[in-house]
């Protein structure tokens, strides 16, 4: 853009007529007193130099409108004697005046004006810096570069440093490209677009300059093409324009840019990728960093990761941490040993852990004395660690850690050993099972329940458990219960349910005896179906149903009728385990629930149930006010096979507006046999939603009725058919034709 195109008022006519023009505008008081003018000469110079007088008058005017408008017509006079006095009137007061007056006398291009440019290079007005930095361009030689070189590396308007670039690409010379080339990490994408045109017209045969260009293109794949191109060139002097571009652009561009930086080699490209991925922001590119880097051997990334380990802001130190942690190469082992002194808890616990994903006999040494680490997290994952790595090491410190005088250290390590199994391990956590701490009693209780099922010395400790004065531990306890074939276990879990205060202890007491079965527990569910809580009745309904024991039946229709809704829920799913005909009547009843949850059980366990009646509930639940019950309805109707079941099938495949009723339909239909009228099936290939487009084509397989060939052949050949739909096109065919 040229600055000095910009005028402020209008123009007509030739410049004598306009300069008479504005001298009548403003009147007599307001011109010289001297206006009369002698007879011209026959070239009219008395008349020409009694108006420049007049302009040099008015550049006194009051009016910045009216000194503005005299400047603009002694440039257009072309008298050099107004050189003089424009570069006076350089002091205007009027910023607008001060930046006519520079566009003034660069068209007069008069070198005297150039000492007095240069004084305000430092004017507070940045439009009329960046005039005074072109009109030098016009004006000047070699003697501005200097100049030029400090606006563009020291001015902090980016218009006037990008008109530096601009008016240095005028200038073909080797202190010029050295000015631009040094501008090329100017901090202003269009200071840097414009360096880049400027070293074009310099340069022209070096092919960096146009691919910096088209890094501000307008279109995405020009600056996209640009990144990649300029990562195989090479050439490291593209590395700050990239680097600028990492944090600006779409995330498309921002990938190409890691992957560009990545195949430089260079240190500078390394440590901007790696500053990047530290950035607070920065976990949307870390991955790719990470994976851009590591191509180069990933030991090049444990200097910067390891020195950012001890940086002042908390976000560098934990995102150095987590990119260590991803590491492979065995030299990561020291710079994480560095993070374990770390005053930082989080890096020290990041630290363990990935120790801990390691070799244990080249890690587990640095794992056990964190053990005994200030923070409480710290030792979680030690503990943690040596759980995963296992070994007589690991599970010799985890069982000296219950010993420790904190509660917190015991409990974590009690969880950790639920994956040894010794005598030595079996007997430690009895230890602590009876520990004044209930966490610690509970993480001891569920780890012999996880860990020691061979060992005839854990059922009486979790039997006694079972009388624990906090109920979560009572929980635990019932629920480690449930592996043990002990006929005490069996007694204390009856017990349990019967008498405990707590609801879900007892809860927990019916699902564990659904584990050990036997009659003594099918007996206690059964009267459990009258606890007082309905979540011990609801888990003692679907407990009975386990056992597929017809006994239960009486007392499973009984809960069709409970109060509680979670209840009939249970006890219609029960019933369907079951899949009794007797059932049949009791379920068509409560197909009446109000709860569209309940309903969809029941319509569930009816489809479990092959039963003429059950078939008729399960037609007329395809109308049901409810979705989700009219879907499984569609849903257990696929599963059974009758010609009355094709009329309402069809209907729904016709005229559902529920693309999965539909598709339910279909697959309904493709069960049936065999079916007279395909037509509606034929029609479904065309369907809205491709889920019964496709079913509709499974469907048809299953019939294998050569009718559906010529239709599907067509289905085929449709342009931009779906991948899965053609895979089942395909497969539908080849099992017709068989």
């Amino acid at each position: 853009m040229s600055l000095g195109s910009i005028r402020f008022l209008p123009r007509k006519g030739c410049i004598m007529d306009d300069i008479d023009q504005l001298l009548a505008d403003l009147g007599a008081e307001n011109t010289p007193e001297a206006l009369e003018l002698p007879a011209a000469t026959s070239d009219g110079k008395h008349a020409r130099e009694q108006r420049f007088d007049a302009l040099l008058f008015l550049l006194k005017s009051e009016k910045p409108e009216v000194r503005q408008q005299a400047v603009e017509f002694l440039a257009e006079m072309r008298d050099l004697q107004a050189v003089e006095p424009l570069m006076a009137a350089l002091q205007d007061p009027d910023p607008e005046v001060r930046h006519q007056v520079v566009v003034a006398l660069a068209d007069l291009g008069d070198q005297r004006a150039v000492p007095a440019l240069k004084q305000i290079l430092t004017d507070s007005n940045t439009l009329l810096r960046a005039s005074v930095v072109e009109a030098l361009g016009k004006l000047g030689d070699e003697q501005i570069f200097a100049d030029l070189k400090q606006i563009l590396a020291e001015d902090s308007s980016y218009l006037v440093r990008a008109t530096a670039a601009e008016v240095l690409g005028g200038f073909p010379s080797a202190e010029c490209l050295e000015i631009l080339t040094a501008a090329l990490n100017d901090s202003d994408r269009w200071v840097r677009t414009q360096v880049a045109e400027s070293l074009c017209l310099i340069d022209p045969e070096t092919r960096l300059w146009p691919l910096l260009q088209e890094l501000n293109h307008n279109d995405m794949e020009v600056r996209l093409s640009a990144v990649e191109r300029l990562g195989r060139l090479g050439d490291t002097r593209a590395i700050p324009f990239l680097e600028h571009i990492l944090y600006e652009e779409l995330s498309a561009i921002r990938e190409a840019v890691i992957a560009a930086l990545g195949r430089f080699r260079d240190s500078r490209a390394t440590d901007i990728l790696i500053r990047a991925a530290l950035q607070p922001d920065g976990e949307s590119m870390r991955e790719n960093i990470l994976q851009s880097l590591q191509s180069q051997g990933e030991e090049i990334l444990l200097p910067a990761l390891t020195r950012a380990l001890n940086s002042a802001d908390i976000d560098t130190r934990q995102n150095a941490i987590e990119m260590l942690r991803q590491l492979k190469c065995p030299q990561v082992i020291d710079a994480l040993k560095t993070a374990l002194g770390n005053r930082d808890e989080w890096l020290r616990m990041v630290a363990t852990i990935a120790l801990g994903e390691r070799e244990p006999e080249l890690t587990q040494a640095l794992i056990i004395p964190m053990l005994s680490d200030a923070s409480e997290r710290v030792v979680q994952a030690a503990a943690e660690a040596l759980s995963r790595q296992r070994g007589s090491a690991a599970e010799e410190a985890l069982l000296g850690a219950l010993k420790s005088d904190l509660r917190w250290v015991r409990q974590v390590a009690a969880q950790a050993l639920a994956v040894f199994s010794s005598g030595e391990v079996c007997a430690g956590l009895v230890g602590v099972a009876s520990d004044a701490e209930p966490e610690v009693r509970e993480a001891a209780i569920r780890a012999l329940g996880q860990s020691c099922h061979g060992s005839d010395k854990i059922a009486p400790v979790l039997i006694a458990a079972l009388a624990d004065e906090e109920a979560w531990v009572r929980q635990v306890a019932a629920e480690a219960l449930s592996d043990r074939q002990e006929p005490e276990a069996l007694e204390a879990l009856i017990h349990t349910l019967e008498s405990d205060e707590d609801f879900i202890v007892r809860t927990f007491a019916a699902q564990a005896l659904g584990h050990l079965k036997g009659e003594a527990a099918f007996q206690a569910l059964l009267k459990a179906l009258e606890d007082a809580s309905s979540g011990v009745r609801q888990r003692a309904a679907i407990t009975l149903g386990l056992f597929k024991d017809a006994r239960a039946l009486p007392a499973l229709i009984k809960a069709l009728c409970d109060t509680d809704a979670k209840v009939v829920q249970a006890g219609a799913e029960a019933l369907g385990f079951l899949a009794l005909p007797e059932a049949v009547a009791a379920l068509l009843e409560a197909l009446k629930h109000s709860e569209p949850w309940v309903r969809c059980s029941v319509v569930q366990s009816l489809g479990q149930i092959h039963h003429q009646d059950a078939l008729h509930a399960l037609i007329a639940a395809l109308d049901d006010a409810d979705n989700w019950v009219r879907n499984a309805a569609a849903e257990a109707l696929g599963a059974l096979k009758s010609p009355e079941l094709i009329a309402p099938l069809t209907r729904v495949l016709q005229k559902n507006e529920d693309f999965l009723m539909r598709a339910f339909a279909a697959s309904a239909l493709g069960k049936q046999g065999k079916l007279e009228d395909l037509e509606p099936l034929l029609q479904a290939l065309e369907d809205g939603h491709v889920l019964v487009r496709e079913e509709a084509v499974k469907a048809l397989a299953e019939l294998k009725d050569s009718r559906a060939l010529s239709p599907l052949e067509a289905l085929l050949k449709a342009p931009q058919l779906e991948p899965v739909l053609k895979s089942s096109v395909q497969a539908a065919l080849a099992k017709i034709r068989s």
